[in-house]
């Protein structure tokens, strides 16, 4: 058998080729980037801030036998249950329609009688009370005008930026301490800062106790604001020298 003779270029060719194929090939630019001497932490704040404004619902319902009835006698209520907020000095931004329904009861039998149908209608209004010395009083009358649902009393503060920044702040602190008690237990050297996120938590309140103790005072009233605390929390990515 006779075999084709392979001349010298072609082994030539044939010799670069495999020494190519051996050579290691080049990182690449991310394997680089996963091999960053960085170090990365959390940093977390706080800052507390006294409520200045309480946010409720009150709510009436009234059940009567035609929608008429019905509608007429939530109308009034409603009506006198305004007219005491605005005398109380609740101005008018500061009350919201949150919810008004009209559904009708089918007539049922119960212990072997029979219950006519009826109509249910209820209106709630969003309301914020500014002057919180006042709370108390607005609460009771209310209800003596015919509210028969008060509920959600909220505190809050309508303004929480200088607490945002503070709790902001505190935050950056800490990160920056945690990096550098990391750096100096691990003996290297903390560099810049490469990245840095934040997000911020939801405020928390902090309650008393909103019912009278047994012990308190008869006028010391039955509401108390506490304190919101602001969180948050940011990361920090810093590079090693």
């Amino acid at each position: 058998m006779n075999f084709p003779r392979i001349g010298p270029s072609a082994v030539l060719c044939f010799m670069l080729l495999s020494l190519t194929l051996a050579l290691p090939l080049p990182a690449r630019a991310d394997a680089g980037h996963l091999t960053e001497r960085t170090i990365s932490v959390n940093g977390y704040g706080k800052a507390n801030v006294v409520p200045n404004v309480v946010r409720t619902r009150f709510g009436i319902s009234i059940t009567l036998p035609s929608v008429g009835e019905a509608m007429r006698k939530n109308r009034e209520t409603m009506s006198e249950v305004l007219d005491q907020l605005h005398n109380l000095g609740i101005g008018e931004r500061d009350i919201l329609t949150d919810h008004f329904s009209l559904r009708r009861r089918p007539p049922y039998e119960r212990d072997g009688k029979l219950i006519s149908e009826k109509y249910q209608v209820d209106n709630t209004v969003l309301v914020f009370i500014r002057d919180l010395e006042k709370v108390d009083r607005i609460l009771e009358q209310i209800a003596a005008s015919g509210a028969n649902n008060i509920e959600n009393l909220e505190f809050i503060a309508d303004d929480t930026k200088e607490a945002q920044s503070l709790a902001r702040e505190r935050a950056a602190a800490n990160a920056r301490e945690k990096a550098e008690e990391l750096a100096r237990l691990h003996g290297v050297k903390l560099g810049k800062v490469i990245s840095i996120t934040h997000r911020d938590s939801r405020a928390n309140v902090q309650r008393r106790d909103m019912l009278m103790s047994a012990n308190a005072r008869s006028d010391a009233g039955f509401t108390s604001p506490g304190e919101r605390t602001i969180s948050l929390e940011m990361s920090v990515v810093y590079e090693i020298e």
